[in-house]
């Protein structure tokens, strides 16, 4: 949590269930399972072949105050990969803000899943879009 200045706290006694890349990829497949466009999806748990790979880099997943309100703040770095070659078909950067509706830590919580969703449905989306734009080639 970055609650302005040079300061870094953290609510105290409260941990995710998870490492914070774990959480956020869990909720991306989540995402594109109920999606249903994508028939074939496996995630980096498996070494399963893939035409395409989504890359990605989480670069924010915190809480930042402004004006005195919690948001919650997620980053992510994508990027869709031709397996075979490795080759970057595209790369976005999305970064996605959500305030929360107060300071409590069920607030908070509720801000990152509104701020995750967010997130999944326009990877989602963006992914479909390079990943169709790439077989019409």
């Amino acid at each position: 949590m970055l609650p302005g200045g040079d300061r870094i706290s953290h609510y105290k006694g409260v941990s995710w269930s998870d490492s914070t890349p774990v959480i956020v990829r869990n909720r991306l497949i989540d995402a594109f399972r109920s999606d249903g466009r994508i028939s074939a999806l496996s995630s980096d748990e498996h070494s399963l072949h893939a035409d395409l790979e989504l890359v990605s880099d989480l670069r924010a997943f915190q809480i930042e105050y402004q004006n005195g309100k919690p948001n919650a703040v997620i980053g992510l770095d994508v990027r869709l990969v031709r397996a075979p070659d490795y080759r970057i078909l595209a790369s976005y950067r999305f970064n996605i803000t959500q305030t929360a509706s107060g300071t409590s830590v069920p607030e908070v919580v509720q801000a990152f899943g509104t701020a995750g969703d967010i997130l999944a449905s326009q990877l989602v989306g963006w992914t479909l879009e390079h990943a169709t734009a790439r077989r019409e080639r």
